[in-house]
């Protein structure tokens, strides 16, 4: 990936001058950080327009309605609580500070002896995060890097460099699991602890389960020890219920890590006010041509539109239709069939597990093995298919799980075999087969399956424009104009 890395540094936001809400900024008496929210007085005379401001109200999609407002601030004994980093630029630093001291007191610095070699960019990327975390009053930053460009090993530089008890939060078991390798890889002194379910153990670096802390069996104190909080995937930080979990923590020194800061509705505004505004964005630069090749594999297929009664275009019942296309399903697994052939490692990404059974069953058909990487309710269950990865050079998951946190840099060749939308999951999807890997032998590539008509072709076209924008070379295989035979306007998704 030499010379291939495009490193944007970003200033940090300043207390007052950077207000969320600049026509009502300054000091106000009585600003406190208690229970690690911003305290203010909820007599004072802008609150209104505060409360509407923390009133996330989350955009449609599609046939769907769109979810209810929900509040970022809470209210309690005449005050009203607010996300720390909003509070802090909006009124300046409070006049009390209950947070964890600063890292004056540092763990024992050999536990943090780590074998972990950066590259010099990397170094550079952790340097500049560190000195936003040292910098009062904020004490915060996020960081967005594309997939494949080492967050967790930059983050696990960081938390070495700090010194102290850190938490780092997480979303998904298999995502718990990665951290558990990488730390144990690079830092074999350090001791890890976890809080999942009924497991609660605070360590030098404790991995916790968003959705542990999220259902109020823990209060405060239990986490009065953790003074450094990694959020990864923070870009799920703003859902209605996860944002709730950083009222949990006193740490002084907060950090997000996402491939994507943006979010599909609209809020990722939310992320900045709890974690920190961006501080460093690591993306591959453009027309960077010998990084990914592009096939777009247009099939005959067709099927029907379906609308509601106000003319949408239902695309989930549209999409159940499609995948039972059989001379489709074959024109995936011929695709497969033929990397598969020229001895590279596969990851098809299927928006319906229906579709990864019958492609499973069709390869196994052509005596080719595949391993079958999806959501698994038992531990046992998840060790089995832990194991059928590892011996497989063929993965079939789903696009929920291919779209975080994914980790096999051998792969080199990604088919999509669903239609996917532009967007923060199309990037990290297609990001799974540009990992450093030194056995991989083969160039890395995208098969698009494209499916030319109605909402699906607008959805390929979106495709299309995305990859053009990154400089990324683009063959099209079995191309026919798009007919707008089957719709007379503009699919409404």
């Amino acid at each position: 990936m030499a010379d291939q890395e495009e490193i944007k540094i970003f200033n940090s936001k300043v207390p007052v001058r950077n207000a969320p809400i600049p026509f009502i900024c300054g000091a106000i008496p009585r600003t406190s950080i208690v229970n690690a929210m911003y305290e203010i007085n909820s007599d004072i005379e802008s609150i209104s327009l505060i409360k509407d401001t923390l009133t996330l109200k989350p955009k449609s999609f599609g046939t769907f309605s769109a979810p209810p407002p929900y509040h970022l601030y809470e209210e309690k004994n005449e005050k009203i609580l607010l996300p720390r980093t909003f509070g802090i630029l909006q009124f300046g630093p409070p006049l009390q500070d209950n947070r964890t001291q600063n890292i004056d007191s540092k763990l024992d610095p050999s536990i943090f002896d780590s074998a972990l070699i950066l590259h010099p960019w990397q170094t550079q990327v952790v340097d500049h995060v560190y000195d936003n975390l040292l910098a009062p009053p904020l004490h915060s930053a996020t960081l967005s890097a594309a997939c494949g460009m080492g967050k967790t090993c930059m983050a696990i530089a960081l938390l070495c460099k700090l010194k102290i008890k850190t938490a780092v939060i997480v979303h998904k078991e298999f995502l718990l699991s990665q951290w558990l390798a990488r730390i144990k890889q690079f830092c074999p002194n350090i001791k890890i602890g976890k809080v999942q379910g009924d497991v609660f153990q605070i360590e030098h670096v404790t991995l916790v389960m968003i959705q542990t802390i999220c259902n109020g069996k823990y209060d405060m104190q239990k986490f009065d020890e953790i003074k450094f909080v990694i959020v990864d995937e923070c870009h799920h930080l703003a859902a209605s219920t996860f944002h709730k979990c950083m009222r949990l923590f006193r740490a002084r020194y907060t950090l997000g890590l996402s491939a994507t800061l943006k979010r599909g509705d609209g809020n990722e505004r939310a992320i900045f006010w709890f974690l920190g505004y961006p501080v460093v964005a690591c993306t591959r630069k453009k027309n960077c041509k010998e990084d990914l090749r592009i096939e777009m594999v247009y099939t005959k297929s067709f099927v029907p539109e379906i609308r509601t009664a106000q003319k949408t275009l239902m695309y989930s019942k549209m999409l159940t239709n499609l995948i039972k296309l059989d001379h489709r399903t074959n024109t995936i697994v011929n695709n497969v069939v033929a990397l598969h052939k020229q001895g590279r490692h596969i990851l098809v990404i299927s928006e319906r597990i229906d579709l990864l059974d019958t492609i499973k069953r069709k390869l196994l058909d052509l005596d080719i093995q595949s391993a079958k990487y999806v959501g698994e309710n038992s531990v046992k269950a998840r060790k089995i298919r832990d194991v059928a990865m590892e011996n497989n050079n063929i993965i079939l998951t789903t696009r929920a799980m291919a779209s975080e946190g994914f980790d096999r840099p051998i792969i080199s060749a990604v088919v999509l075999a669903t239609p996917l939308r532009q967007g923060a999951n199309l990037e990290q999807s297609i990001g799974r087969c540009q990992r450093e890997c030194k056995e991989k032998r083969h160039d890395n590539l995208i098969v698009d399956i494209v499916d030319n008509f109605s909402l699906f072709g607008t959805m390929a076209k979106g495709r299309e424009r995305f990859y053009t924008s990154k400089g990324f070379v683009i063959k099209k295989i079995g191309f026919q104009k798009r007919s707008n035979e089957h719709f007379d306007h503009k699919p409404r998704i």
